[in-house]
């Protein structure tokens, strides 16, 4: 197993800024396990995603958050790749529906642990859930067809 890590802020840019994370970062970056990765253009990083079998977008809990579109967690989706996410943002009930994801609280560590465990022991489920998300992708995230509802009201005036 081998885990890609980016840098904590959408797209690269300012990664010399300091966060309450920055040392628990730099730790996991030091295994030998891990690639980290610069800046990306956008079609560089959904480029980057096609490789990948797993996203995991995990943060604490506030309020903005339950009204969060998360970018992060959508384009992954949005290049099917299933996400290990909160269970309380705008996204989660997408997740949930389509089975292209865990939903998982961020401060159960144990949670997480058994989420990471059955990934690595059953590559089925990966595959079942990419599929799921390839499927979210193309039924709701595809631009075509997230702005049908927003035509429908236009059409009507």
């Amino acid at each position: 197993m081998s885990l890609d890590l980016l840098l904590p802020w959408h797209w690269g840019g300012a990664a010399e800024r300091s966060h309450a994370s920055k040392s628990d970062l730099d730790r996991v970056a030091e295994h030998a396990s891990v690639t980290t990765h610069g800046s990306m253009t956008f079609s560089e990083f959904q480029r980057f995603l096609s490789t990948v079998d797993v996203s995991i977008d995990l943060f604490q809990h506030n309020l903005e958050r339950e009204y969060a579109m998360v970018t992060r967690s959508i384009i992954s989706l949005a290049c099917g790749v299933p996400v290990i996410h909160p269970p309380f943002t705008e996204v989660s009930p997408m997740i949930s529906g389509y089975d292209a994801g865990w939903l998982v609280d961020p401060m159960d560590t144990a949670a997480l642990e058994k989420i990471i465990g059955g990934i690595l022991d059953d590559p089925a489920v990966v595959r079942r859930k990419k599929e799921n998300a390839r499927a979210l992708a193309t039924e709701v995230l595809d631009p075509a067809v997230a702005v049908e509802p927003l035509l429908r009201i236009m059409e009507g005036w």
